[in-house]
């Protein structure tokens, strides 16, 4: 979905947490509405929060490219250099 610029309603537990950034204000980059209750009227609370919010699209598609391959593999090749060089 973030690949796509689309922002994501999920369970506020586990690894969501580290990759998806929670809204918190209008003014802040987000990428997920969390809801932090697996009960159905705790989901659709955030579906109803979601639905009034706006997204920056571009953003979260810029922002998930640091979960791709390519970015990983750039890194990686970024981190040896920086040991090999020192010999």
């Amino acid at each position: 979905a973030l690949a796509a610029g689309t922002p994501v309603i999920a369970f506020g537990k586990g690894a969501v947490c580290e990759t998806m950034v929670p809204y918190s204000d209008p003014n802040t980059f987000s990428t997920a509405v969390f809801f932090d209750s697996q009960t159905p009227e705790s989901l659709l609370d955030a579906i109803s929060f979601f639905q009034s919010l706006t997204f920056d699209r571009q953003k979260i598609s810029q922002y998930v490219e640091k979960f791709s391959e390519k970015f990983f593999k750039k890194q990686l090749r970024k981190f040896i250099n920086k040991y090999v060089d020192r010999g």
